[in-house]
């Protein structure tokens, strides 16, 4: 979710000569990033279908902008002029790992709220 938020920073402080599709991937990263930091503290909260619906949209929001990102970068033909890696692998590189605090957010609001469920069912005695 970081690299989310730093990627975003980056597009805005670099559009400059790319065009405003920059300064939009970069707002949506950056609101992606905070939608997935929320939705962490939602799930710590209990509340746990905000938690999977706003790490959802983040999730989603970020992917949509990752693979719209990628495809620029591969018709522009960009890279890295030290290693010369193409910018796109760049990007996916560092943004894609985002998936696996995506599933573990899914996978700790189900079983909380599954756990949370079965608790209270066992104080009220039903």
């Amino acid at each position: 979710m970081f690299m989310n938020l730093m990627s975003g920073i980056g597009w805005i402080s670099t559009y400059g000569g790319y065009g405003s599709k920059f300064i939009v991937s970069g707002v949506v990263m950056i609101i992606s990033s905070v939608l997935m930091t929320a939705s962490v503290v939602l799930c710590m909260m209990k509340f746990n279908l905000a938690a999977v619906i706003a790490n959802t949209a983040g999730f989603a929001a970020a992917m949509t902008v990752l693979a719209k990102m990628m495809k620029y970068a591969d018709e522009s033909g960009w890279s890295d002029r030290y290693t010369m890696q193409p910018a796109s692998d760049i990007y996916r590189n560092r943004i894609l790992p985002t998936l696996i605090p995506f599933i573990l957010l899914i996978a700790a609001a189900v079983l909380q709220y599954f756990s949370y469920d079965e608790t209270l069912n066992e104080k009220s005695g039903g």
